[in-house]
């Protein structure tokens, strides 16, 4: 349920930044059932500008839609990325200003249609009378932003405990202000769910609204969306969002557009897949040769991303497939071929003793039956996890001890084989091993420990390294678990039975054995909450 004044804001906002006025011709895009529709009729209405309408066929993007635009001398549009795509920018010589909306823009097509006009991004859910906050295209940011808040409006990137996050880290949106909507009609639970109260409000008469949307702000007070909640993976352990994937492929000039998902692999391995679409021209000749595009893309990536980011596959199309709103229909996608490693033009089978009993361990350690001598490790779905196992396996086979860095260095068969076959005697390893030493002796501190000594030191006893944290654990206390738990993470962990004495003005660590601690339980159930609070902060 949207309010007069959101509406009112929203038309003063659109005049300031757009300088709409009564010679503005505003095309209406979007359909009457979508809210879109109103950020049209607000813009020309109020403004004293002239709102032109157009048939469905007339308005298909492509030659339908430029021919429309160039009929009605159209000054202002708002179009999804996806219209621009199929245009051509020197075909609208009377439109002075664009407002993309609706879904993530390539700051490359940002680029191409913001020369000689304003281009600007839009960004707000329904529940805030359409737009929230615009971005104008700066070609030296090379990205294009949600930009900051509208008049009247208040923008809050909080944690999942609803504290505000620092510049630059990842949290979610939460929205105030002016447009607000009521809530959602005939739905009291829903509009309680996410319309909360304001927590930074002391008299508790604001609310916020909870948008599910990931976004950072910059050190300049600008936006960056970066993607929804419900579109962040956990793989392998890392938690991933798809949208910073995506943002990062946006900014390479070959992309127009791309579409980052989780799909399971023939190992049963989650494995990411990027699908993209390549400007025109770039296409046709990539068509030819994808494995050129997809090796550029993977060192662009390697320099802007962590390794655990990386898409696994890339696959190109001619168009993302997109649902009746305008949206990219991830069913519609694809379903990846993962035999495609072995059909490509790279693909070279073992040659030699080493290289096949590699291709063996490979096959064995991701579970892939078809692995060329060229295949890189990482890219056909290993990890750090699983390259533990390929060098145990190395052990056994070869009677040679490697570092796990060596797979990261040279992470293909060929290249390791090689390495494995410049060790003169596979009994002995040519690389430098580390032996552990007795712990049964005082020992020297390493040159960190030293260090952290001098300052304990020099500063007398400080906090400044201790990390605080404090755990609430839910339901029925297992305590005998809980400290079977902790005994084991001091068993493992040297460094925590770890302890330093000064002996005749030396300094040495002494690593105590296992000790197994008790933990004392203190029941505060029944005091009075005051006391509770007191018990606990003591």
């Amino acid at each position: 349920m949207i309010q007069h004044q959101g509406l009112c804001n929203l038309a003063k906002a659109q005049i300031e930044y757009f300088q709409v006025n009564n010679l503005s011709r505003i095309l209406q895009f979007a359909s009457f059932s979508f809210d879109a529709s109103i950020w049209e009729i607000v813009m020309a209405i109020c403004s004293g500008g002239r709102l032109c309408l157009a048939s469905s066929d007339d308005l298909l993007p492509g030659e339908n839609l430029t021919q429309t635009l160039n009929q009605y001398r159209i000054t202002h549009i708002t179009l999804p990325p996806s219209a621009l795509t199929v245009m051509f920018p020197e075909a609208l010589s009377n439109v002075e200003t664009i407002i993309v909306a609706g879904e993530a823009c390539s700051s490359s097509l940002a680029r191409k249609w913001s020369k000689g006009r304003n281009f600007f991004n839009g960004y707000g859910p329904t529940e805030d009378t359409v737009c929230t906050t615009l971005g104008q295209y700066r070609e030296d940011l090379n990205k294009l932003l949600i930009g900051k808040p509208l008049p009247n409006h208040q923008i809050y990137i909080l944690d999942t405990n609803l504290q505000p996050v620092p510049i630059g880290v990842v949290g979610e949106l939460y929205i105030g202000g002016d447009g607000l909507a009521r809530g959602y009609l005939n739905n009291s639970e829903l509009t309680a769910k996410k319309f909360i109260p304001n927590p930074f409000d002391s008299t508790q008469k604001s609310r916020l609204y909870q948008t599910g949307d990931l976004c950072r702000y910059l050190g300049d007070g600008n936006i960056e969306y970066i993607g929804r909640v419900d579109h962040q993976v956990k793989i392998r352990g890392f938690r991933i969002e798809l949208g910073e994937i995506e943002n990062v492929l946006n900014t390479h000039s070959d992309i127009r557009e791309n579409v980052v998902v989780v799909k399971e692999a023939q190992n049963g391995n989650k494995c990411l897949v990027a699908y993209l679409v390549p400007f025109q021209g770039i296409e046709s000749t990539n068509k030819n040769n994808p494995n050129r595009l997809t090796q550029n893309l993977r060192r662009y990536l390697n320099d802007k991303l962590p390794s655990y980011m990386i898409p696994t596959m890339f696959i190109l199309l001619d168009r993302l497939p997109l649902t009746p709103n305008g949206k990219v229909d991830h069913r519609a996608l694809p379903i990846p071929d993962w035999n495609w490693f072995s059909k490509n033009e790279d693909f070279v089978l073992p040659n030699t003793p080493s290289q096949e009993i590699m291709v063996s361990i490979w096959q064995e350690v991701l579970k892939i039956d078809q692995i060329s001598i060229k295949d890189n490790f990482f890219e056909r779905g290993g990890h750090s996890l699983l390259a533990t196992q390929v060098i145990s396996r190395v052990r056994e086979a070869f009677n040679i001890e490697i570092p796990i860095k060596t797979l990261f260095e040279f992470p293909t068969v060929e290249e390791l084989s090689q390495k494995i076959d410049r060790v003169d005697d596979h009994r002995h390893s040519t690389f430098l091993t580390i032996d552990p030493i007795s712990r049964e002796r005082p020992l020297s501190l390493s040159f960190a420990q030293q260090r952290l000594w001098f300052l304990d030191q020099l500063e007398g006893k400080s906090a400044t390294y201790n990390i605080p944290a404090a755990l609430i654990l839910e339901g029925q206390l297992n305590q005998q678990a809980l400290e079977q738990s902790i005994n084991t993470i001091i068993g493992i962990h040297e460094s925590l039975r770890t302890r330093f004495n000064n002996v005749n003005g030396e300094v040495i660590q002494i690593i105590e054995r296992e000790r197994p601690i008790s933990l004392k339980v203190i029941n505060i159930e029944k005091l009075e909450t005051n006391e509770q609070k007191n018990r606990l902060n003591y």
